[in-house]
């Protein structure tokens, strides 16, 4: 990600995510095995919403796909800024399973872990992401209207693991 594109994101987020974003930011110089993290990923998912039906479980079509090394000491965040589309604005929420873990993110642009590797090894990242839904509250709904489209993008991101006090 450039920096120009960081600062984007960064200044999506609330005050208080984006103290926590760069001082994560300012933390991810490598992991404990001194491996270089990789991540590309590939793919879309698409939901199609019929106006009028219900808005809590829109089940996606397509896969993301993920491909790289998660060292160990490090792990993957995942954050999501509003969804747009023109001058509307939703906050949908994504739920789907990574390696048997249900995953939920909210279009908020607040981070959150996705895995974290504490194996004492690096970890190869080869997932297929399918079968998500969408969901979105009635108030968000009442904004929608015939064909609209709305665009949203996931932020991966692989940060240190913080080190807890003992």
């Amino acid at each position: 990600m450039s920096d120009t594109e960081y600062t984007a994101l960064k200044n999506s987020l609330s005050t208080k995510n984006q103290a926590a974003v760069e001082t994560k930011k300012n933390d991810s110089t490598g992991g404990s095995t001194g491996s270089t993290a990789n991540l590309a990923t590939s793919g879309a998912w698409q939901f199609v919403y019929q106006l009028g039906t219900d808005a809590s479980a829109i089940k996606g079509l397509g896969a993301l796909n993920l491909s790289g090394t998660l060292p160990n000491g490090q792990s993957l965040m995942l954050s999501m800024a509003p969804w747009t589309s023109g001058n509307t604005q939703i906050n949908p929420t994504i739920n789907f399973a990574l390696r048997n873990t249900s995953v939920s993110v909210i279009a908020n642009g607040s981070v959150q872990t996705v895995q974290e590797n504490r194996s004492g090894q690096d970890m190869p990242l080869n997932l297929a992401i399918s079968n998500p839904t969408l969901s979105l509250s009635a108030d968000q709904v009442t904004n929608l209207t015939s064909q609209q489209d709305f665009n949203g993008v996931l932020v991966w991101t692989i940060q240190n693991v913080p080190v807890m006090p003992r």
